[in-house]
């Protein structure tokens, strides 16, 4: 359970740094955290997350979400799980929660490596919509091939605020 904590409290910190208008992060992040505020001061409502996962990593979203929801006052989750119950295209569905999400977390292991799904929806993220993107890595793997070259740019997640999610 603590790792589901170290990935929310990173979450967290990422979304609170930028709705505080706050920029404590290196400079080599800063064009990220500013797309993140243009992005939540564009709308006029609560920050959206999106959560990209391969379901084979259920068990930790799931986890991450019962997590997260007692947070829900500052932003909203989209995930399949919860956004996907209808029965029209479900292609259609995610991509429209990855266009109205303000950042796309990805909850990144060998399985989503491996998924051709996890790939449509990171690429669509970083080379249509130009989304910021909050890798989460799940084991020990060193991104290589497509989701290498897309993550070079980008921060892995790796926080221990106890401000967010305290230790029980």
């Amino acid at each position: 359970m603590e790792s589901v904590r170290n990935a929310a409290r990173g979450i967290l910190h990422n979304l609170d740094k930028v709705t505080d208008g706050t920029n404590r992060e290196r400079k080599d992040s800063s064009n990220r955290s500013n797309t993140i505020q243009r992005a939540i001061s564009s709308s006029t409502d609560k920050p959206s997350v999106m959560i990209s996962y391969c379901h084979e990593n259920k068990d930790f979203c799931n986890k991450l979400l019962k997590v997260l929801s007692t947070h829900y006052d500052k932003f909203h989750v989209w995930v399949d799980q919860t956004h996907c119950q209808s029965a029209s295209d479900l292609w259609e569905l995610i991509a429209t929660g990855m266009e109205q999400a303000h950042m796309i977390v990805c909850l990144v292991s060998n399985y989503y490596f491996q998924s051709k799904s996890c790939r449509r929806e990171f690429t669509y993220a970083v080379e249509t919509l130009k989304k910021p993107i909050i890798p989460v890595l799940l084991e020990s793997i060193e991104p290589k091939g497509w989701l290498g070259i897309r993550m070079s740019a980008l921060l892995k997640l790796i926080h221990s605020n106890e401000k967010y999610c305290p230790k029980k």
